[in-house]
């Protein structure tokens, strides 16, 4: 029976997908039946547990109700976070989701440290922005145990805890000055994050951890560390760039510290891969040998990252890897580009056109290109530097090429690169523009009003930045690789499909030619127009984003995704429907109707209808009741109200003393 079960959980699981892919995704409709919804399969299932044929039938159904609805709390872990500590495209992407699951019904937790101060260098931001501080927290770094502030709040539905630690977060990715202070930096973002989830009595369905900071979470959870409270939890790790060693969060042990065994405590094979030259503490590895699965921010890179990554091996562990490219909050940066940036596109370009050429007036004629973003060599931004010279003289000075974006004179190659721009910028007054000692603080406006944007990246394993471009109908030239070679296609003038340029062989000479493939369209102006429309068009909303991971977790769950509110108006009209003759039901069978009248925001009944099985969310109608319809066979039902958290009894309804607790009874003739 246990395997019959598990099966139909996957079969309904299935079923219920093909809807939200046809919504979603763009799969093409079935001719000949309306694909079912979630909560439509769980409201027959649910009137099979109260009003099924057979005991057995009852039993069977209500253990599949109970497997098959939608998941409890998801929590992502995650190093740096929207507007609070972002820093790259990993704190983007974690606030854009988590607010994009939320509006999908989802319930959500996000867990980041507090920094001492914030990418503005403030401190006190959360204070200020209402977080409050709820209870100090003790997490175990091997060789001493550390006390820890806990702050929580919420911002558009998303539950947020933060973890104040300043001597281990004093800014987002710090140098911790030694390798064992690296690895308990690590190790307070991983336990912590679990310490936090037990002080809340907060029991994930879904843990997921974001690159390599809490990477070590799934290998604590699943080593014993906290018993078996997170024994039904679905550990998931999301890699937003595992380019090089530092993205790994690789530990460099010296020969006298050995592994750390004592710091981390773990068993030594999770971290540490024994046929490496070098031996390394790895939290990444760890992350994708304890994890049930992981994905990442685009198909592309998930193939790049299974074909040749060093961690190849670990990265094999999971059955079936997920890779979705990241989207944004369409509405919202619609909104924004029109209060930061301007009106439209020619608005936006005589801005920039006069705050960083000197033009007095607007010159729509010149093709002006941009990047805006970290300089760093990951980003290619010396293909464009050593460009800069050429396509000036192919076009005779008729061209604007700005870079945005401050340079850390610390690296090498920034401080190259910053060089380069002031000769460039000297040099070339009304052709370039660049200050790589000033922090670029007009992105919103560089998107709209650009007429290409520039991604050279020599590695990209998702990026957002085409989207902001995207959103604004600017299009994109940049180099097929990870999540850029996902969204960013070559206009076909013939088919009038494309949203930018693109160039396969990361070399001088393959960039300049697709430079000047956008610089032929953009010569012509009707041609150019429809290229914008089409870049526009091919923006990924994160709603698309949103329902696409909901769904993996739901699939690695075996769960249904279903909405509590449409799930009401399920339950009703499944429940009126005369189903009698066609479904496995008691005979004489009714629709009944239970109503709660006592007030309250959230409210659900749970009773013998089912074996007291599940609690049953009630729809709040417009004069404050809350009711449910459900179909049931003659017989007496007790139950009780759940209401804003807290069971209650109806005191305006019958009720009947078991075992010395009194609930409501409802008897059905």
């Amino acid at each position: 029976e246990a395997h019959e079960q598990y099966l139909f959980q996957i079969i309904f699981q299935r079923a219920s997908q093909l809807h939200y892919l046809v919504t979603y995704e763009g799969y093409m409709k079935p001719t000949d039946f309306d694909p079912p919804t979630g909560e439509r399969i769980v409201s027959y299932l649910s009137i099979l547990a109260c009003s099924g044929r057979s005991e057995k039938l009852r039993t069977f159904a209500r253990g599949l109700v109970e497997k098959v609805k939608t998941i409890g709390p998801i929590v992502f872990a995650a190093p740096e976070l929207g507007r609070f500590s972002t820093a790259g495209g990993l704190g983007v992407m974690v606030d854009e989701l988590t607010k994009g699951m939320v509006s999908l019904g989802m319930e959500v937790y996000v867990i980041s440290p507090v920094y001492t101060v914030n990418r503005k260098g403030e401190t006190g931001y959360l204070q200020r922005d209402g977080f409050r501080w709820t209870r100090n927290i003790d997490v175990n770094l091997g060789t001493h145990v550390v006390t820890c502030g806990m702050y929580e709040g919420q911002e558009h539905g998303v539950n947020l805890i933060f973890i104040e630690r300043g001597d281990y977060f004093p800014k987002v990715y710090a140098d911790t000055g030694t390798q064992e202070k690296l690895l308990q930096t690590i190790i307070l973002m991983s336990l912590g994050s679990l310490e936090a989830c037990c002080h809340k009595g907060l029991v994930p369905s879904v843990f997921v951890t974001n690159d390599w900071m809490p990477a070590m979470a799934a290998g604590y959870a699943k080593n014993g560390f906290f018993g078996s409270y997170f024994d039904n939890t679905t550990f998931f790790h999301i890699i937003h760039n595992l380019g090089d060693g530092a993205y790994e969060g690789r530990v460099y042990p010296s020969p006298q510290q050995g592994l750390f065994e004592s710091v981390h405590r773990l068993p030594t094979h999770v971290l540490v891969d024994p046929w490496w030259a070098q031996k390394i503490v790895n939290p990444s590895r760890c992350a994708l040998l304890c994890s049930d699965s992981w994905g990442t921010v685009s198909p592309s890179y998930l193939q790049e990252l299974l074909a040749g990554h060093p961690l190849k091996v670990a990265l094999e562990s999971a059955k079936k890897p997920f890779g979705f490219p990241n989207g944004i909050r369409q509405a919202d940066r619609e909104r924004l580009l029109r209060e930061k940036g301007a009106q439209d596109h020619a608005a936006a370009k005589e801005l920039l056109q006069q705050k960083y050429f000197g033009f007095e007036q607007g010159d729509p004629s010149i093709p002006l290109l941009a990047f805006v973003g970290r300089i760093t060599s990951q980003k290619g931004v010396h293909m464009i530097l050593n460009a800069v010279d050429e396509l000036v003289n192919h076009t005779g000075g008729k061209i604007q090429i700005l870079v945005g974006g401050p340079a850390t004179y610390s690296d090498d190659y920034s401080a190259s690169c910053a060089r380069h721009m002031h000769d460039l910028r000297n040099r070339h007054r009304w052709c370039f523009w660049a200050a790589p000692d000033e922090f670029f603080t007009d992105g919103p406006t560089v998107n709209l009003g650009a007429d290409f944007g520039l991604m050279p990246s020599v590695f990209e394993p998702g990026g957002i930045v085409q989207q902001e471009f995207f959103v604004a109908g600017t299009p994109v030239i940049a180099y097929r690789t990870g999540g850029l070679k996902d969204t960013v296609h070559e206009w076909n003038d013939i088919s009038r499909e494309g949203n930018g340029f693109t160039f396969e062989n990361y070399h001088h000479n393959d960039f300049t030619f697709a430079v000047k493939r956008a610089l032929r369209v953009f010569s012509m102006h009707n041609d150019y127009l429809e290229l914008r429309r089409s870049a526009y068009d091919t923006t990924i909303d994160v709603a698309q984003v949103a329902w696409a991971w909901t769904s993996e977790f739901h699939r690695l769950r075996n769960a249904m995704f279903t909405r509590h509110h449409m799930l009401e108006d399920d339950m009703k009209e499944a429940v009126l429907t005369d189903s009698d003759s066609s479904f496995e039901l008691v005979s004489s069978t009714r629709a009944v109707k239970i109503e709660y009248m006592g007030g309250g925001t959230s409210v659900a009944v749970k009773g013998a209808f089912d074996g007291w099985n599940q609690s049953w969310p009630m729809k709040m109608r417009d004069d404050g009741v809350a009711e449910i319809w459900l179909r049931l066979a003659p017989g007496e039902y007790t139950h009780k109200f759940l209401v804003d958290g807290h069971w209650v009894v109806a005191p305006d309804a019958p009720k009947k003393e078991e075992d010395g607790f009194e609930n409501n009874l409802l008897v059905v003739p």
